[in-house]
């Protein structure tokens, strides 16, 4: 079977350091094309990495606008990693230009539009899910097993906490 062709909408955090690291490692998956609406750089050496896809993956396809993206034929997987507020729209997008969708969590802002995409994707027999990025990270994997086992007796409460050094948005 050949590798899935990839399409990647947005290139902020969450899909250089959440998707990007684990798609790139898998053989069945192929980048091909990234939408971006930031301007390509006038000198890469000042562009920081991971900021820039135009920057960090040159022989991949650069979209800045957005119909441009959804005519792409080769494209069959879609990755919405778009402001919380625009994965409906967008992912909605995509399954009528055809493709199969990964959407970013949230996967949508409210329960109706969750149904209407769910909908959507039955109807035009695509693969629609909501990434869940930290399902299967080792501090999760081991709380599971911890609270599987017994080690901490009946839970009443949980309260986590992720921190990132320096994210980029601040």
């Amino acid at each position: 079977m050949s590798p899935i062709n990839v399409g990647i909408l947005g290139y902020g955090a969450s899909i250089t350091i959440f998707h990007l690291p684990f798609i790139l490692l898998n053989p069945d998956l192929n980048v091909i094309a990234f939408l971006q609406r930031k301007e390509a750089p006038q000198g890469e050496a000042a562009v920081e990495p991971g900021t820039n896809c135009i920057v960090d993956y040159p022989n991949a396809k650069h979209y800045r606008q957005v119909d441009e993206f959804w005519t792409d034929q080769e494209i069959e997987l879609v990755i919405v990693c778009a402001s919380s507020e625009r994965h409906a729209a967008l992912a909605e997008k995509a399954l009528l230009a055809g493709k199969h969708v990964v959407v970013e969590k949230p996967f949508t802002v409210t329960s109706a539009e969750a149904d209407k995409l769910t909908a959507l994707a039955k109807q035009q027999g695509k693969a629609l899910t909501c990434f869940q990025n930290r399902r299967y990270d080792s501090d999760f994997l081991t709380l599971q097993h911890l609270v599987k086992i017994g080690s901490f007796g009946q839970i009443t409460e949980f309260e986590n906490r992720y921190d990132m050094d320096n994210p980029p948005w601040i």
